[in-house]
């Protein structure tokens, strides 16, 4: 089984390409900060290359911005290539399947879409995650 759930900060904006064949993706990378200390007594940050097709990325595109909380849930993928110099590489990223708002309101950001401001205006109560194509909203 390959699943897993991760928290954190995007490091910066999403970026969003669509393909020939009308598939977008978008591509950003995600901050998680991990529950325990270092032998220096410092918490140690790990870093997620993650990649969101279709719905899923047009929602990310559009609601999501540097520095912004996201809970991601989705699978781990690797890719093998080789280098300029014929060394082979395997990248590793995040599958992103489903996405969800998490952490405090922004303030000062007049351009957000309703929606976003519904969502995060009643996050102590309610979350709203984004899964393939339909929004949802939980108690």
């Amino acid at each position: 089984m390959n699943s897993l759930t991760i928290k954190g900060r995007l490091t910066k904006a999403p970026e969003v390409r669509t393909w020939d064949n009308g598939n977008t993706v978008c591509s950003f990378s995600v901050a998680v900060d991990r529950r325990f200390k270092n032998k220096s007594g410092e918490y140690e940050t790990d870093f997620f290359n993650v990649s969101a097709w279709n719905k899923t990325g047009e929602f990310v595109s559009r609601y999501f911005d540097k520095g912004q909380e996201i809970l991601i849930q989705g699978s781990m993928q690797s890719r093998k290539h080789a280098d300029d110099d014929g060394t082979n590489r395997t990248y590793w990223e995040v599958r992103a399947d489903s996405v969800e708002f998490c952490g405090r309101r922004e303030t000062g950001r007049s351009s957000l879409h309703p929606v976003r401001k519904m969502a995060s205006s009643r996050l102590t109560r309610k979350i709203c995650h984004f899964n393939g194509g339909q929004h949802e909203r939980e108690s």
